[in-house]
């Protein structure tokens, strides 16, 4: 509990300034029934704590044959800096429905908002600057860490593990 881990957030999708004075990671996936809870949790969180806390969100892939799809459409998102909207549409029309085919992926970016021909693009893409290969950095980040479920939280370091009530994150926060 005294250990304070570098977690590295690059470029990850973040809610908050980047100057607050907390910084939460969560490592999530979209299937994930616990990390659903949790998304509501960090709104909760940052609306008590406003511009002092700030949300990045990065993959920790547990389920690769439901959650791999909707990870890389996530990061496709991102790079179109809709994130948040598509990660609700995820949630809403993905995660509750169980369906986490191509084709709803596209469904979901269309009804974003988004650029469909650049979406599919990124989402297809493979290469070291692909989204797939941004899940695997994150993967790989986490096996570092020896963290293998979703959802865990580094709280200005401090690890937190599942999907704890809010009075639990606002220990660690104050």
């Amino acid at each position: 509990p005294l250990t304070v881990y570098a977690v590295p957030i690059h470029d990850s999708p973040a809610l908050g300034p980047p100057h607050a004075k907390v910084t939460v990671v969560m490592a999530m996936e979209f299937a994930c029934p616990y990390c659903r809870r949790a998304f509501s949790t960090m709104d909760d969180l940052r609306q008590r704590y406003g511009r002092d806390v700030r949300i990045v969100y990065k993959n920790l892939i547990v389920h690769p044959q439901h959650a791999t799809v909707p990870a890389v459409a996530a990061c496709a998102a991102h790079r179109q800096k809709k994130w948040r909207a598509y990660a609700d549409l995820l949630w809403t029309k993905a995660f509750d429905v169980r369906d986490f085919s191509q084709a709803n992926m596209l469904n979901l970016a269309h009804e974003a908002g988004l650029n469909e021909r650049r979406f599919d693009v990124d989402l297809h893409a493979t290469g070291p600057r692909s989204c797939e290969a941004e899940v695997q950095r994150d993967r790989d980040l986490y096996a570092a860490l020896r963290v293998q479920a979703t959802p865990t939280f580094f709280i200005n370091g401090r690890h937190l593990a599942g999907a704890q009530p809010i009075e639990a994150f606002a220990a660690v926060v104050d």
